[in-house]
């Protein structure tokens, strides 16, 4: 139970907003399928005086956070320059060659579906490794 003093305390510096974030799709998806980002309930907690705040959602699950961390973990699973690779472009999977990776994350790909001296960027978490039959 919550004193009605500490909840006004509280209430004076922080707005509470609810709202939904759309959470990425399942990396797991085959080339050519798509899957739409899953709008999940969540709390932002804004501090008034400042920037801070407080997301408060039923995500990421345990399991997700540790496979995320295996993942993590595992860099030997990142493409390299020059590498085959899949890259997920407005929900479709596309195959291609990993041409290049800025200091902020965004892989340049060069699809095999793209015309020559066009190529496709994305973060480079919408990059994988292409499959054996890719």
């Amino acid at each position: 139970k919550v004193e009605l003093e500490v909840a006004r305390r509280f209430a004076a510096v922080w707005d509470l907003v609810p709202g939904e974030l759309a959470t990425a799709p399942p990396p797991s998806l085959k080339p050519g399928e798509a899957a739409a980002p899953q709008p999940e309930p969540s709390v932002l907690l804004a501090h008034r005086g400042s920037t801070q705040g407080i997301l408060v959602a039923t995500w990421p699950t345990r399991a997700a956070l540790k496979a995320f961390n295996k993942a993590a973990a595992s860099q030997a699973n990142l493409p390299k320059v020059g590498d085959r690779v899949e890259v997920q472009y407005e929900g479709t999977w596309f195959c291609g060659v990993l041409c290049s990776v800025d200091a902020e994350g965004k892989a340049s790909v060069k699809c095999d579906a793209d015309p020559e001296g066009v190529f496709t960027m994305a973060l480079l978490y919408h990059v994988r490794r292409a499959s054996a039959e890719t």
